[in-house]
């Protein structure tokens, strides 16, 4: 595994950027993520933990929710 020594880049003038990252140990899930604006202003945060029997699971999980057509989650 590398590691990026970049940062964070805003998007283009008008854009929102979502950045987002989980991390799966011994049965237990943390997700979160974090919307901004080209100034790097934080429109929106949300984090989220849960427990699960796999980190597979829950990509299962998600695939089944999402969207058919343009819908949200």
């Amino acid at each position: 595994m590398t590691s990026s020594s970049q940062g964070w880049s805003p998007p283009q003038q008008g854009f929102i950027k979502v950045n987002i990252d989980a991390a799966f140990e011994g049965g237990r899930i943390a997700a979160a993520m974090v919307v901004r604006n080209e100034h790097g202003y934080s429109l929106y945060l949300a984090s989220k933990l849960f427990r699960c029997e796999s980190s597979f699971v829950v990509k299962r999980d998600l695939e089944e929710k999402k969207p058919q057509s343009g819908g949200t989650l």
